[in-house]
């Protein structure tokens, strides 16, 4: 019953986190870049998002990972880059972030490591296909 509390309030600061930072995006950023700028400001967001997945795949030590995890990030930079244009590709690469995530979080979800609270939480927090730690010393 606490680990399903945990969880539940775990969940919920997620959320509210979330949601605080976008708004906090949404209407503060504007007031301090310019539309120009602010469109650069996101792109390189982007790209920053996407190398976070190259540091999951030092942590994990998981060298297999590593063309697929590099390949990911160029092409995400590429879009990025692309979005400093043209928004709508901006807007493009952000979605197809979130549908990557959900999806490499629901395949994960789908095995039998993330069948308890404590589990999926280790799920959610590492996404990707590297996120299972090495066994080789």
């Amino acid at each position: 019953m606490a680990q399903a509390f945990g969880f539940a309030v775990i969940v919920v600061l997620y959320i509210v986190i979330g949601l605080m930072a976008a708004v906090g995006a949404i209407f503060i950023v504007p007031k301090i870049l310019g539309l120009k700028a602010e469109q650069i400001f996101y792109a390189m967001f982007l790209i920053m998002i996407a190398a976070f997945y190259v540091a999951f795949v030092s942590y994990f030590i998981a060298e297999a990972a590593w063309r697929l995890e590099v390949a990911v990030v160029i092409a995400f930079a590429a879009v990025a880059l692309a979005g400093v244009r043209l928004p709508l590709i901006l807007i493009i690469g952000y979605s197809l972030y979130g549908v990557c995530a959900w999806f490499t979080n629901f395949r994960r979800m789908e095995s039998t490591r993330c069948s308890s609270p404590s589990s999926l939480l280790l799920c959610l927090s590492h996404t990707g296909s590297f996120a299972q730690p090495s066994t080789s010393a």
